[in-house]
């Protein structure tokens, strides 16, 4: 039973890490304080996609491509989007490699539209590097997402420049946040609410006293012989089962 409780607890604190650090933000505040939150722009479903002679283009916004592109991609790194000819695919930049930036417009006019910039790297395959610059325009009106492609290119890199016109920048405020802060937040107050709400009722309910006034005493004083249980349970089926598919006996 130990031993299950301290794997559950593995897998709890595994579960919060990967929520705070597995994907990253689609919340953006500029240096003028507008704050965005692109959450609206990622789709579970289905990809941005447009075209030139060049091939088709499918990508996503801070979150992984949905399309196939398992031969394109850089040390099987998750991409945000690819290039797909009849011939290969290319991987357009790391979703690790995502960086925010914002510019009044193109002129520095600043009454135009603001421009956030969302930018990839490291998509490199086949000889150039290959980046990828995601433009995306407040266009009053735009409910729905209007994709264009143009791009760039040198002796080392190929950037490919999409316009995404949406009126989901149209509306940028000075408000502060993220969806892993939030989480981080409640996370920390349903603690604080759980020792303290606890402990008082330990303290004059049950006229506890001393260290019996912390609820469940038993099992926090016990959690770090359960954390290494869970280790070292998860530890030896792992090598169990390498052992087993090599083909080794395991000593008993």
């Amino acid at each position: 039973m130990k031993v299950l409780l301290g794997f559950l607890a593995i897998v709890l604190v595994a579960s919060f890490i990967g929520k705070v650090v597995s994907e990253p933000s689609c919340e953006y505040t500029a240096t003028s304080g507008a704050y965005y939150d692109f959450t609206s722009l990622t789709n579970g479903s289905t990809d941005f996609a447009t075209f030139d002679n060049n091939g088709v283009y499918y990508f996503q916004i801070c979150s992984p491509l949905i399309h196939n592109c398992s031969a394109g991609l850089v040390n099987n790194q998750p991409t945000m989007g690819c290039q797909v000819t009849s011939t290969t695919q290319n991987s357009l930049g790391t979703l690790a490699s995502q960086s925010y930036n914002s510019i009044v417009n193109a002129t520095g006019n600043s009454t135009a539209a603001p421009i956030v910039i969302v930018s990839y790297y490291d998509g490199k395959r086949g000889g150039r590097g290959r980046n990828a610059e995601i433009r995306i325009v407040c266009t009053a009106g735009q409910t729905t997402p209007s994709v264009k492609i143009f791009e760039t290119s040198n002796a080392a890199n190929v950037t490919y420049v999409f316009t995404l016109q949406t009126d989901t920048t149209c509306s940028g405020t000075g408000k502060p946040g993220g969806g892993g802060l939030y989480f981080i937040i409640i996370l920390f107050a349903l603690i604080g609410v759980y020792f303290i709400g606890g402990a008082l009722y330990m303290k004059f309910a049950r006229h506890a006293e001393g260290r019996e006034i912390i609820p469940n005493v038993e099992f926090w004083v016990e959690l770090p012989g359960l954390l290494k249980d869970g280790c070292l349970y998860s530890f030896n089926q792992t090598i169990g089962r390498l052992i087993k598919r090599d083909g080794y006996q395991q000593v008993p």
